[in-house]
């Protein structure tokens, strides 16, 4: 083989190595909650700085798990008006069958007294 091949098959792999470092930081970035432009972004730092750029998306903060967190905290701290919107919800919790008819119960003594 001479330098020409040898040079050109190395060129091959490295360029292959950069594409292979730019997918899995657009993709790690894409799956993190970010749009797809910013994706994009990242798929240059990655190409360009391969595993650094991989692990700077790693310390960038993941949206999904912000968006899921922010969603459950909104569930939580929505409290019933009245004492007949808190019997309305476990009766609905019991007609689900999350809870039992002895629960249901006892939070319908405790909400009465």
């Amino acid at each position: 083989m001479n330098n020409i091949t040898l040079v050109l098959i190395y060129f091959i792999i490295g360029l292959a190595w950069c594409f292979g470092f730019g997918f899995a930081t657009y993709e790690t970035i894409k799956n993190r909650g970010y749009n797809k432009s910013t994706a994009q972004s990242w798929f240059f730092v990655g190409f360009f700085f391969g595993i650094i750029g991989l692990l700077l998306t790693l310390t960038k903060p993941d949206l999904t798990a912000q968006n899921i967190n922010i969603a459950d905290s909104d569930i939580i701290n929505t409290e019933p008006k009245s004492k007949a919107d808190e019997l309305k919800k476990f009766k609905e919790l019991l007609d689900s069958g999350v809870i039992t008819e002895e629960e249901y119960n006892q939070q319908k003594r405790k909400l009465l007294l």
